[in-house]
């Protein structure tokens, strides 16, 4: 029986999360050893700010390709990396949130953060249909052709790289669950997407 790309993707994910998780597991422990002799070496926070980053980037992928992730896991893991690149969130909620639509809102969560380069506030609205994100910021730059595509309904394969990889893989997510996505960039300030 053939494995669906969302299927395939989550075991790859979790195969590479397990490899990488005792080689950045020993360096956070190198760096505990170090916190015992605190120091205000600029090597020492830059070493530990990029562990932490790694971390969280490690948990965040394997849980944007994990098939069913529970929504306190997202948010927890969003929150932490809004944290890092100083994005303040705000969470609406209904109380009801389809599956299908929390497997949406990490990955969506990720690309809109990283677009924030200067921080800003980024509002997630999530209900049982529909899926909605503002932002706002000094300055915000979304990669090459990301918006188009997550939003257009025709979109060259050719685009499809390393850096547009995660754009591909929401558009296929939200087609998959017959959802489809609307993305505005009002300006260098302002976005908002919704997926519905």
């Amino acid at each position: 029986m053939p494995i669906d790309l969302c299927t395939w993707m989550s075991l790859l994910m979790a195969k590479l999360s397990h490899d990488l998780a005792s080689p950045l597991g020993a360096i956070g422990l190198g760096i505990e050893i170090l916190e015992d002799n605190p120091t205000d070496s600029p090597t020492y926070h830059t070493l530990k700010e990029s562990y932490l980053l790694a971390e969280l980037r490690l948990k965040y992928y394997r849980l944007i390709f994990s098939e069913k992730p529970l929504f306190s896991e997202v948010h927890d893991l969003v929150n932490r990396l809004a944290q890092l690149k100083n994005v303040t969130l705000e969470w609406r909620e209904d109380g009801i949130k389809s599956q299908s639509l929390v497997a949406l809102v990490a990955p969506l969560a990720y690309l809109s953060i990283e677009a924030m380069l200067k921080g800003g506030t980024l509002t997630i609205s999530l209900s049982e249909k529909k899926i909605t994100l503002q932002a706002e910021g000094p300055r915000i730059q979304w990669g090459p052709n990301l918006l188009d595509i997550l939003g257009s309904p025709l979109v060259s394969r050719d685009l499809c790289d390393t850096r547009t990889i995660l754009a591909f893989y929401l558009r296929y997510q939200s087609q998959s669950v017959n959802k489809k996505i609307d993305c505005q960039a009002l300006d260098r300030h302002k976005f908002s997407i919704v997926i519905s």
